[in-house]
């Protein structure tokens, strides 16, 4: 099964993605980038009055592994994550 968002503009390789993700024997494939830097954030302020359209994302040391993936507005005042996702 292949998802893509709708809204989804890229010149990725489907092909080597998905033979990567084969070879990989992977769960899941996610395909992620940083945002530009001048990409504003919103304060705490405002967060509060409106939810943001952020993802916190998690990810092995190696970036091999997705540990986490989260909506910001979904979350309450904290993120309670478990010690073995911290400490690897």
């Amino acid at each position: 099964m292949l998802v893509l968002s709708c809204d989804l503009v890229s010149c990725i390789n489907l092909r080597e993605l998905l033979l990567d993700h084969h070879s990989h024997q992977a769960a899941l494939t996610t395909v992620l980038l940083h945002p530009p830097k001048d990409t504003p954030t919103p304060s705490k302020k405002s967060s509060k009055t409106t939810p943001t359209e952020q993802d916190l994302i998690g990810v092995t040391k190696d970036k091999s592994k997705l540990v986490l993936f989260s909506s910001m507005a979904d979350l309450e005042e904290e993120l309670l994550l478990h010690r073995n996702l911290v400490t690897k």
